[in-house]
C-alpha cells in the first residue's frame, strides 16, 4: 500500500507516525537535543528536585518540546548506599486511542554499596511502533543523601547553518604547503599539505622513500603558507609499506615538520589520510 502524505486524501491520513518517519529520515533515526532554548540545562534546586530548562528534541523522529523549565522529583538516597537515577523523555503510546504523549520522569536506580549502574530504561525504537521510549538526559548519582553532578547523556545535533559553515569553501581555505628536508634522504610523491578549513585540519600527504637512517628528525620544511602559533600533534599519518609500523608527526612553529619515529634506509611509508580539529587556542600565521 502506498500513502502519499503530502497530499490530500479526502480524509484524515496524516498521524505522528507520519511526520516521525519523514523527522527521523532527514534528522536521524536515534534521540538528539536540538539547539533551541537552554538546551535543557540542569539545576540543582535541592537534594531532592531538579528542574530542567526548555529544550527540544527528537525522539526517534518525534520531537518534544520544553517551552518553560519543568522540575522533576528525585528519591531521597540512604546512608552508606550508591545509586544512580537517570532523569529522561519519557514517549508513550495508548495502543487503544494510539494518543501520544511525552513526560519527564526520573528512573530510579538500585542501591548498592558498590559501584552503582544505570537503572534499564525504554530503549526501543518508537518507529518500530513501540509503545514506550526513553532518551536519556541525565545520571544523577546518589551517595548517601549527597546528590552528585548531573552527568549529560545527550547529543545536541547542530542546525544546517552549522554544518554549512563548517563545509570546506575553497575560498576560505588556507594552505600549508612543504618540501623535503634533502629530495636524497626523503623523495616525496608531491608536495605535501595542510589545509586548514573552519576549524579543521585536512593533510594531503605524498608517499615517502627513505634512503637513510635516522631518528627523530625534522623531515619537511615549510615551504610557504600559514604556520602554528605552537606545536601541533597530528598523530599517526604515516604507515609503513609492509604496514607493521605507523608514524607521528608534529607540526612546529617554525612551518616544519618533525618525524617522531625512526626511519631506515629502504623504507616506503605510505600516508594515511587526516582531518582533526584545530586545538584550542592555536592560530595561525
Amino acid at each position: 500500500m502506498v500513502d502519499l502524505i503530502t497530499g490530500k486524501a479526502g480524509k484524515p491520513h496524516i498521524d505522528g507516525n507520519s511526520l516521525g518517519v519523514l523527522n527521523a529520515g532527514i534528522i536521524g533515526p536515534d534521540d538528539y537535543a536540538l539547539d533551541y532554548g537552554d538546551k535543557f540545562a540542569i539545576t540543582l534546586d535541592d537534594s531532592n528536585h531538579a528542574t530542567i530548562a526548555t529544550g527540544c528534541a527528537m525522539l526517534n523522529g518525534r520531537q518534544a518540546l520544553i517551552s518553560t523549565p519543568e522540575q522533576v522529583t528525585i528519591t531521597s538516597g540512604s546512608q552508606g548506599m550508591k545509586r544512580n537515577d537517570l532523569i529522561c523523555l519519557r514517549y508513550q503510546r495508548v495502543v487503544s486511542t494510539g494518543i501520544e504523549s511525552c513526560t519527564l520522569v526520573v528512573v530510579r536506580g538500585t542501591a548498592t554499596t558498590g559501584t552503582p549502574a544505570d537503572p534499564t530504561v525504554n530503549t526501543g525504537s518508537i518507529l518500530n511502533l513501540v509503545t514506550v521510549h526513553d532518551m536519556p538526559l541525565y545520571r544523577i548519582p546518589l551517595d548517601g543523601i549527597t546528590v552528585g553532578t548531573p552527568v549529560p547523556l545527550f547529543n545536541i545535533l547542530k542546525p544546517m547553518k552549522d554544518v554549512w559553515d563548517s563545509l570546506t569553501q575553497l575560498s576560505q581555505l588556507q594552505t600549508a604547503v612543504f618540501k623535503s628536508q634533502n629530495e636524497g634522504s626523503f623523495k616525496l610523491g608531491f608536495e605535501p599539505t595542510i589545509t586548514i578549513s573552519h576549524g579543521f585540519l585536512i593533510t594531503r600527504f605524498p608517499p615517502v622513500q627513505v634512503t637513510v637512517n635516522v631518528g627523530k628528525f625534522s623531515w619537511m620544511l615549510h615551504k610557504n603558507g600559514p604556520k602554528p602559533s605552537r606545536s601541533i600533534d597530528l598523530g599517526y599519518v604515516y604507515q609503513h609499506a609492509s604496514g607493521n609500523y605507523l608514524y607521528s608527526c608534529r607540526w612546529e612553529t617554525d612551518g616544519s615538520l618533525t618525524l617522531l619515529q625512526g626511519v631506515a634506509n629502504g623504507d616506503l611509508l605510505r600516508p594515511l589520510p587526516l582531518v582533526m580539529p584545530v586545538p584550542d587556542g592555536v592560530v595561525f600565521r
